[in-house]
């Protein structure tokens, strides 16, 4: 009996060196991803470094770009109210010749009915004249 207690022992043994063998390659394999992470972390931070810098600079200039674009639209502004200012005027200057216009319009009605009306004299007279004339050419004549 006490030699199957010594070959238990020993199995035991054996077995807790099997499993100390692959804990220990489980340890190295941990170790050896643990080493890789702690590269690919530093590698990362001097990327993220490097990517910060670039977008700063990016950002000053797009900063300068929007300062010099303000800057411009704000000269043009006055040249947009003068626009503005010559629509008006043209409405305006639309106004006053219709104003005209019709002022003309209405002079040549009141000019179209003196002279239609001068016409209509010139008539009358004439024909009070032939009238006259005959009057005249008959006491003449007897």
């Amino acid at each position: 009996m006490i030699a199957i207690l010594y070959w238990a022992a020993f199995i035991a043994a054996i077995a807790l060196l099997i499993g100390a063998i692959f804990l220990a390659r489980a340890l190295v394999a941990m170790s050896k991803t643990m080493d890789a992470v702690t590269k690919t972390m530093g590698t990362l931070d001097t990327q993220v470094t490097g990517i910060t810098t670039e977008t700063q600079l990016i950002l000053n200039k797009t900063n300068t770009l929007v300062e010099d674009v303000n800057g411009k639209v704000a000269r043009l502004d006055p040249i947009f109210d003068a626009m503005g200012d010559i629509g008006v005027s043209v409405q305006d200057l639309n106004t006053s010749i219709r104003n005209m216009s019709s002022t003309v319009s209405n002079s040549v009605k009141m000019t179209e009915e003196k002279v239609s009306n001068t016409v209509s004299y010139s008539n009358a007279f004439m024909v009070v004249r032939d009238i006259l004339k005959k009057r005249k050419a008959n006491k003449e004549v007897k």
